[in-house]
């Protein structure tokens, strides 16, 4: 890897920083993804600007990742969007079945369609439930089903607090990812979690199997930044909180099987006609046990 210039916005080393990929899906040819060899950090460079995110993510966001998911989603209608998501619950929900309680107050920050807080509300129907979502196009859908909705942080009255935040694959996205931690972190009642779910550079698909389409594929302009474990620890105690991070796999063997064949995404299920669900989680388990998955899964004590 060639050597880079830049410093990193983590842990400010600016010696060890290295060019992962000049290409950046989405991006401009000015823009490269960058390796920091000493906390194991992944960022872009330049970055957008804090108005072009906002602006991205207001207007265009469900567009760009309606193109990059192919057959495997849908981001333009938003009850086809909640109804293939209901796979997202089930994933999801145990790694918060044993937060939820009578009365709990929940905020989930990039509540998109409201799936989760649906599913959260079947399962504990006394929560008190609010999403944060700066999508035009989502946040009116929010609204029109029933749910309290932020635009944006500063939205939330000063003295709002709640039990338990949650937000998906929603870090790697903002502007400063610190300032981002800490004005949420600051936002719930003490003793109360925030949980959330992020990529980790650590997907089989680029460490394990090294799928040059993959690589084009994976560094994209909408992730501002990635984690690793280390990196994720490093974040966690410069700002000495307690925490848990747990390896996950979210996509399973089709979908990997598809990109060796294909080199594309979409072919999650492809075969589970196939494969058996030991076999699916068997190999799920396997790469979470040594750290070669797709996202981490963190909680945050206060």
């Amino acid at each position: 890897m060639d050597q880079s210039n830049t410093t990193c916005p983590l842990c400010e080393d600016d010696k060890d920083q290295y060019i992962e990929s000049r290409y950046v899906y989405g991006g401009t040819e000015n823009q490269d993804y960058i390796f920091c060899q000493a906390c194991d950090f992944y960022y872009i460079t330049p970055k957008p600007s804090e108005k072009d995110l906002e602006e991205f993510y207001i207007n265009n966001f469900e567009d760009f990742m309606d193109k990059r998911s192919g057959d495997d989603s849908n981001w333009k209608e938003e009850s086809v969007h909640a109804q293939i998501q209901q796979r997202e619950t089930k994933r999801r929900i145990p790694f918060l079945q044993n937060f939820l309680k009578e009365d709990i107050s929940i905020l989930e920050v990039g509540a998109s369609t409201g799936f989760m807080l649906s599913a959260i509300k079947d399962i504990e129907p006394s929560s008190v439930l609010s999403a944060l979502e700066p999508s035009k196009q989502f946040s009116t859908y929010l609204e029109k089903s029933g749910f309290e909705c932020y635009r944006n942080f500063s939205e939330i009255s000063k003295n709002k607090r709640f039990d338990l935040i949650i937000h998906f694959f929603v870090i790697a996205h903002v502007y400063d990812f610190e300032v981002f931690l800490l004005d949420y972190m600051s936002k719930l009642n003490d003793g109360g979690q925030m949980i959330f779910e992020t990529p980790s550079a650590t997907d089989p698909l680029y460490r394990l199997y090294d799928i040059p389409e993959f690589k084009s594929f994976y560094w994209q302009v909408a992730h501002i930044v990635s984690f690793t474990n280390k990196s994720m620890k490093y974040f966690l105690d410069k700002h000495s909180f307690k925490y848990e991070i747990i390896p996950h796999q979210r996509y399973d063997l089709s979908n990997h099987m598809v990109w060796m064949q294909e080199g594309k995404p979409g072919g999650r299920d492809r075969y589970s006609d196939i494969f058996s669900v030991e076999l699916e989680d068997d190999y799920k388990v396997s790469l979470e046990n040594k750290w070669l998955c797709d996202s981490m899964i963190v909680k945050v004590y206060k």
